[in-house]
């Protein structure tokens, strides 16, 4: 059996808030679809997944954040942020490009003052498990103009570029990096 390496997940210089997660999905290297999911909501999306394994969470949806300068999206179930600690601040030089982006993808969120944080965050020992397969989330990004939360499914593409990694069949941290990922004004792109 092959030993699979564990490292600790790499701390950004600053994070942007992207909104709540509903699921994320992988798929492993045996080729199995593994789906993780919190809250009880259906998504129309749940009857194309296919998957073998779905494992329901406890708690609340955890928030989905992007960290331009180590170009991944964080995940931390059971941990919160306070929406107060998202805030205009004066970015360290390597995560200006976060401020950037958050600023042009989050040009008509209804929370104008909500841009990017440093928080003290768990830094759990991750290890890849394998390519993300597709991610549900809800966020006040550009939906037409309404200023409502809304749902958005990014699925990855199957090349196995973009990777996932977490701690635990019961995660506390969750890593979405790899390829040309990357959050713009369209929203979650690779």
């Amino acid at each position: 059996m092959a030993r699979t390496l564990r490292q600790r997940m790499p701390r950004p210089q600053a994070f942007a808030l992207l909104g709540r997660v509903y699921r994320v999905s992988y798929r492993t290297a045996a080729g199995g679809l593994v789906q993780y999911r919190w809250g009880s909501e259906a998504y129309k999306s749940d009857a194309d997944f296919g998957g073998e394994e779905r494992r329901q969470m406890p708690g609340r949806a955890p928030q989905l954040l992007w960290a331009e300068d180590v170009r991944a999206l964080y995940m931390f179930p059971g941990f919160w942020v306070a929406s107060s600690a998202f805030r205009k601040v004066e970015a360290p030089p390597r995560a200006r490009r976060t401020l950037a982006l958050f600023n042009a993808w989050d040009h008509h969120a209804k929370s104008p003052d909500v841009r990017t944080a440093v928080p003290d965050y768990p830094q759990p020992s991750v290890a890849g498990a394998g390519s993300a397969f597709d991610i549900v989330y809800r966020s006040e990004k550009w939906n037409g103009r309404d200023g409502a939360e809304h749902d958005y499914r990014h699925h990855f593409s199957s090349s196995g570029r973009v990777g996932l990694a977490l701690d635990a069949a019961k995660p506390t941290g969750i890593l979405i990096r790899g390829g040309r990922l990357t959050v713009n004004d369209r929203g979650i792109v690779y």
